[in-house]
């Protein structure tokens, strides 16, 4: 592939001393070395704070996003919060963003003007995002499978929900 060490290839990323020793071993040549390295690392200790790690990365970058501030998407995590993990459709805070942001989405694009209660329905697999106008007898919702809200990415429904918002406030026009 190339002529770079193997070292030079992957410094940018290392910041773990068992991945610094997995890595050294790799380049002597040691597979029982980097093996052992692989699985000191491999601990559920370790694991657990790789992926705590990664969530942190993952939140932080999703706090950049532009359309969080929608009422929306503030409202749908509120919903989703009150829910819980399992009634809401999420594993942790990462996919629990992106359900709101699909949520917010659909109930954009639907015309809700607020999400006023989001409760599972279909046993468990969807979410039904309700908005309750000042008459009781008039209620706007929407459906929204949850599988599909956890695996789509926030970035993707946030620029959707933004789109929306929008092309509905140039519609008003």
């Amino acid at each position: 592939l190339t002529d770079t060490p193997l070292s030079e290839q992957t410094a940018p990323r290392r910041m773990d001393p068992l991945v610094e020793q997995f890595y050294a071993a790799l380049e002597a040549g040691d597979d029982q070395g980097a093996r052992a390295a692989s699985m000191a690392y491999a601990t559920p200790e370790r694991w657990q704070q790789t992926l705590a790690a990664a969530q942190e990365r993952m939140l932080a970058k999703q706090q950049q996003l532009p359309g969080r501030h929608n009422p929306l998407f503030a409202q749908a995590m509120t919903h989703l919060e009150q829910l819980g993990p399992q009634a809401g459709g999420y594993l942790d805070r990462v996919q629990m963003e992106q359900v709101a942001g699909a949520v917010a989405c659909q109930a954009k694009l639907h015309q809700l003007p607020r999400i006023d209660a989001l409760t599972p329905v279909q046993d468990g697999r969807a979410l039904l995002a309700t908005s309750t106008d000042q008459n009781p007898w008039l209620i706007d919702r929407v459906l929204i499978d949850k599988l599909q809200a956890a695996t789509q990415p926030l970035e993707q429904s946030l620029q959707q929900l933004t789109a929306e918002t929008q092309r509905q406030q140039d519609q008003a026009l």
